[in-house]
């Protein structure tokens, strides 16, 4: 093991890889950015839980949350929150 990390609460979906780091989600509703040596890069708290896998595109990553205000959400690689999708009611 090189490195571990409190996440202050359970992991709930898998892991995404990015080109600058590893992006984790946990049941608490924090996407957090980790660098390739385990250092926090940012944490963002969103409403509702991320169960699933999360998407890495060439410049975002993109979290299905369920229970939440938004059915989608994205951010770029430095936690700045790009867009987000709000299902029709």
């Amino acid at each position: 093991m090189k490195w571990k990390v409190d996440a202050g609460s359970q992991i709930a979906g898998s892991l995404a890889v990015t080109p600058v780091g590893v992006v984790a989600a946990t049941e608490s509703g924090d996407v957090m950015m980790l660098n390739f040596e385990g250092a926090k890069q940012w944490t963002r708290n969103i409403s509702g839980t991320v169960y699933g896998n999360m998407a890495v595109g060439q410049n975002q990553i993109i979290v299905a949350i369920t229970g939440g205000d938004n059915l989608l959400t994205a951010f770029d690689f430095q936690g700045n929150q790009i867009w987000n999708f709000v299902p029709p009611k």
